[in-house]
């Protein structure tokens, strides 16, 4: 039978009736295996006539079998093949800006997504970058090694000589260092192309992934374990190769919330979208912030080296740590702005004054107003028809600003780079 291909949009719902039942089980079985480690299923299996995403994005896919899930861009009823497309286009860009995939946003200017899915999308920019990485040089170390030579190399092992030299005195027994590309590094690496060739069906990817196996052809096939990631040092001249081992971790390593590993042709690579949609505003910012106003260092994500307690217990002891998902200093040193993201459409009730926001979403956006001090705090939210901004004052601390701000994410991102600036722009400057 030819292979079954959905794609469908977060919480979209796929009938049962035309999939073949065989197929459906291997894949209930696949996400039910991997619930045990992320701790829920990626799809509703509830329903008795229809199966209904969750708000997990990315590919999961068995024999016969491949459901591929995108973030849910527009907010229509019925969504177009074009919708499709421009929810898959958008997904690889803010994958981009995210230290997810080895995706960079050059690497996605020639790919036609009309022509790959977003499997073989991530096994394409995979590939061709890690062929432009290892035609930069590949990843050599040095290795040790003991053998019997008929001629000096290194350092002689007088104990080792004096007891073979009865036996073979024409002989040495030597120990010496040898410049080899058979690095757990380049391990990991073919272990990941070996991976791929088998779910790819692209002729493009498959060319790609067949000469970096050339490169390889020195390099142990290895069966890749969890502990073979504490054996892989970077240094300064393989740092550049840390994305694509990153990757390789997801595919087999179990790293993903869904790691994947498994009979051949079950495979799942798979993203909460709340993650994505934060790191993605995160990057943007980061890599933006001239166009913002902003320095870059001014710009921390995850609030890291700016996190701040709520309480202290009886003993004095801190705790209920506050971590924002972006701190923006103000030029003093000071907090500027405090944004947390959020993956939720408001506006779907017309007679919710308040559009969906949840109070414990403004009561948290309140401790960050109240313990960084911060003029300006913001809920950030995707935009949709209905939703509109809104602004707070805090009682008793009216300098204190809680705002509730909209990014469109539902336009073509990657020809739409100066609206998305201003509209964070309006976010985090407002």
């Amino acid at each position: 039978m030819p292979r079954d291909t959905r794609v469908v949009l977060e919480h979209e719902r796929i009938p049962r009736s035309g999939i073949h039942p065989a197929r459906l089980a291997r894949l209930q079985a696949l996400d039910e295996r991997q619930a045990g480690r992320s701790g829920q299923t990626v799809l509703d299996w509830g329903r008795r006539a229809e199966v209904c995403a969750r708000n997990y994005v990315g590919v999961l896919q068995v024999p016969g079998l491949t459901v591929e899930i995108l973030p849910k861009v527009v907010t229509v009823e019925r969504p177009s093949p074009e919708d499709r497309l421009l929810a898959r286009r958008n997904l690889l860009y803010m994958l981009g800006y995210t230290n997810r995939l080895p995706v960079r946003r050059r690497d996605l200017a020639d790919l036609d997504v009309h022509r790959f899915s977003l499997l073989e999308a991530f096994i394409c920019v995979f590939a061709e970058r890690l062929v432009t990485e290892l035609g930069r040089g590949m990843n050599h170390a040095y290795v040790r090694r003991e053998e019997d030579v008929t001629f000096v190399r290194g350092r002689i092992l007088f104990e080792e000589q004096a007891r073979r030299s009865a036996v073979h005195r024409e002989r040495v027994a030597v120990a010496y260092d040898d410049y080899l590309p058979d690095t757990d590094l380049n391990r990991v690496l073919r272990a990941g192309c070996e991976r791929l060739l088998v779910l790819s069906r692209s002729v493009r990817a498959q060319r790609a992934l067949r000469t970096c196996m050339l490169q390889f052809a020195e390099v142990s096939a290895v069966h890749v374990e969890a502990e073979h990631a504490e054996r892989v040092v970077l240094n300064r001249n393989s740092e550049r190769f840390r994305p694509l081992l990153d990757f390789c971790w997801l595919l087999l390593a179990g790293r993903s919330p869904a790691p994947g590993v498994g009979e051949t042709g079950s495979f799942s690579l798979l993203f909460p979208m709340e993650s994505v949609f934060e790191q993605f505003i995160a990057g943007f910012l980061v890599a933006h912030a001239r166009s913002l106003g902003l320095e870059p260092g001014r710009v921390h994500c995850q609030a890291k080296g700016r996190s701040r307690w709520l309480v202290r217990d009886e003993g004095g002891e801190q705790d209920f740590r506050l971590r924002p998902d972006i701190v923006i200093d103000d030029h003093h040193g000071g907090t500027l702005t405090v944004l947390d993201t959020k993956w939720k459409v408001l506006g779907r009730d017309p007679f919710d004054s308040r559009q969906g926001v949840a109070e414990a979403d403004l009561y948290q956006l309140h401790a960050y107003a109240r313990q960084y001090g911060a003029p300006n705090n913001v809920l950030l939210y995707p935009v949709t028809a209905a939703s509109r901004p809104r602004t707070y004052a805090v009682e008793g601390a009216e300098h204190h600003r809680l705002r509730v701000a909209f990014v469109d994410v539902s336009r073509d991102l990657s020809r739409s780079r100066e609206a998305t600036v201003t509209d964070l722009r309006d976010a985090v400057l407002a």
